[in-house]
């Protein structure tokens, strides 16, 4: 019985590590993500201003929707955007920083769409082609068991 609670134990501390680290490893990589979401998040608060509002809410809703569809804005960018925030209530630098950041979400994009393009032509070209079937009546080539052409005209060897 003692045994038994000793091997439980080292389980326990074993998973209890294990999810200790796990935890510290996802707070150190998901802070990236919540840094991502503030500078733009943060901008939305305060200049998203419904239908009408002026050239920066429009860009900044541009860059959200963009980042809503999983193109996101790098680092860079982002430090850009936080940089250009100090200028205020200079809007010049902000609008710079988000027309530089849409224009590389933009390249995100069209970037991946030219490789979903390419994938799904790649994969219906592929079905369409008929790659590793056997043309039609068995014979690979058009080959009769002889080696000849099937339908071709063989002429009788010479008379000697």
């Amino acid at each position: 019985m003692t045994r038994s609670r000793g091997r439980g134990a080292w389980r326990r501390c074993v998973l209890t590590g294990i999810a200790s680290v796990t935890v510290a490893v996802g707070m150190v990589f998901g802070s990236t993500g919540v840094a991502q979401a503030d500078v733009l998040d943060d901008l939305a608060e305060q200049y998203a201003i419904g239908t009408s509002g002026g050239q920066l809410s429009k860009l900044l809703k541009v860059s959200l929707k963009l980042r809503a569809m999983g193109y996101k804005p790098s680092q860079k960018y982002l430090d850009q955007l936080t940089a250009a925030m100090e200028y205020r209530p200079n809007q010049n630098p902000l609008i710079e920083a988000l027309k530089n950041t849409i224009a590389y979400q933009a390249k995100i994009k069209a970037q991946m769409d030219v490789l979903q393009a390419a994938q799904s032509q790649q994969s219906a070209g592929g079905a369409a082609m008929g790659a590793g079937q056997m043309p039609s009546g068995g014979n690979a080539g058009g080959m009769t068991a002889g080696g000849t052409q099937a339908g071709a005209v063989v002429p009788a060897a010479p008379a000697q």
